[in-house]
């Protein structure tokens, strides 16, 4: 069930979108300077693995943006990990163990934000 917003602890969206946010802009980051100090790091093929990574990122962060506009905001853990098991694989398959490292602490963020939502709602039945 969607919890309001007004139920929600005033830290708890801007520390989960801060969270995500600086796990995927960790990833450019990391992405940008492998691309160019040593490309190989990134695969077979550098600049498609760079492209998905950056592209992979980006979307991610823009995902964000509607949980501001939302009065009550829906769990989505389901979303959350089908999105992990997607890009944890193209990180693999790629080769880029630590970017699916990072992924995981991102995945991590999601399950304490569900965790949150599942208390305030139960809290609240």
């Amino acid at each position: 069930m969607p919890v309001s917003k007004e139920k929600f602890p005033k830290y708890a969206i801007l520390l989960f979108n801060s969270w995500v946010t600086l796990c995927n802009l960790t990833l450019i980051t990391i992405s940008s300077i492998w691309l160019a100090s040593n490309p190989s790091k990134l695969g077979t093929n550098p600049e498609l693995a760079f492209g998905i990574t950056i592209g992979i990122n980006i979307l991610s962060i823009l995902m964000l943006i509607p949980m501001f506009k939302l009065d009550k905001i829906p769990r989505f853990i389901i979303g959350a990990f089908i999105w992990y098991v997607i890009v944890s694989t193209i990180y693999l398959i790629f080769g880029l163990y630590l970017f699916a490292i990072i992924g995981t602490i991102q995945l991590a963020a999601d399950i304490w934000f569900d965790f949150l939502l599942k208390k305030l709602d139960s809290n609240n039945s």
